[in-house]
């Protein structure tokens, strides 16, 4: 019988049988530990806020929730920011109180988290590409994803758009992870991570949007009715806790396109052209210029599953 595209490949050198690309796998355990490490590493030791809105918009707003004072931005007043994050890490910093009186333990405890969620990152890059093209690809793929100075940087910042993108990779990876599962629970379950995604990030709705196209495959009933499924309990679990929190359900979403798109008020803020905002963010060529010959590159091989890649 012909294998599923969603089932792990066999390994053929050899009469062991053993599966090309297992959890016991050594190298694949390399990359995760040593990921892991390194952004410990620059956790607990190299501490730095990269932007603003990860102390103002989500770990004060947590300390607030938790203690009943703290700075309160203006996205809270006029109620644009969606109290999901915030109160997952009110959580954390619970949890921190416990563990003693040091301030650095609530960012070190929630960056740790973070780092951990970007672990299917390198998960996904390392399996990916071992099971569509071998070792040589897995191990270039998982040395940049694991030990990329902007993989490092970035992975443990407490950002939404950190968040929904390790949500974005463990979506792409579950076809895969859960093949033995049926495809209504699997791709109900690719709903919800979809869809968790964009509650927390909704200017990644295209994103989303395009990813789910790519592992739906025009299979309607099959897998695009549960990913529906799935995401729309997400989106209406965060229009309750929006109705609880600031008033009627999805607020914040209402009011950011309100207030930004047609009252322009983060355009007041500064506004720069596309490609200067692209290299200011990656540093220039440093990231541009190998993601535009990843980008060639799959396109070159033309196989059907790189445009999950693609897609993210």
């Amino acid at each position: 019988m012909r294998p599923s595209r969603y089932s792990l490949p066999m390994h053929q050198g050899g009469s062991s049988g053993e599966e090309y690309a297992t959890p016991r796998d050594r190298l694949f355990w390399f990359f995760i530990a040593s990921a892991l490490a390194l952004r410990l590493l620059v956790t607990f030791y190299y501490p730095l806020i990269h932007h603003p809105d990860e102390q103002f918009q989500y770990l004060e707003q947590a300390h607030r929730l938790v203690e009943g004072f703290g700075l309160v931005p203006w996205e809270y007043r006029d109620g644009i920011r969606s109290w999901l994050l915030p109160g997952f890490l009110a959580g954390v910093r619970i949890v921190a109180g416990w563990l003693g009186d040091d301030p650095m333990i609530f960012p070190r405890l929630a960056g740790t988290l973070m780092s951990l969620s970007s672990l299917v990152v390198v998960w996904t890059g390392f399996q990916w590409m071992r099971r569509y093209y071998g070792d040589y690809a897995a191990v270039l793929t998982g040395s940049l994803l694991a030990f990329s100075p902007l993989s490092l940087l970035y992975s443990p910042r407490i950002l939404t758009e950190v968040l929904a993108t390790h949500l974005l990779f463990l979506a792409l990876y579950l076809p895969i992870a859960l093949a033995t599962w049926s495809s209504s629970r699997r791709y109900f379950l690719i709903g919800l991570v979809l869809g968790l995604a964009f509650v927390i990030r909704i200017q990644i709705v295209g994103a989303v949007l395009l990813l789910a196209l790519v592992l739906g495959e025009r299979k309607v009933r099959e897998r695009g009715v549960p990913m529906l499924g799935g995401g729309t309990i997400i989106v209406l679990a965060s229009g309750i806790l929006d109705w609880w929190t600031w008033g009627y359900p999805l607020q914040p979403i209402v009011k950011n396109l309100q207030m930004n798109i047609f009252e322009g008020v983060a355009a007041s803020y500064g506004e720069t052209s596309y490609i200067q905002w692209t290299l200011d963010l990656g540093w220039g060529a440093a990231w541009f210029l190998p993601l535009v010959a990843l980008v060639l590159g799959l396109l070159v091989l033309g196989r059907r599953h790189n445009w999950g890649f693609l897609a993210i």
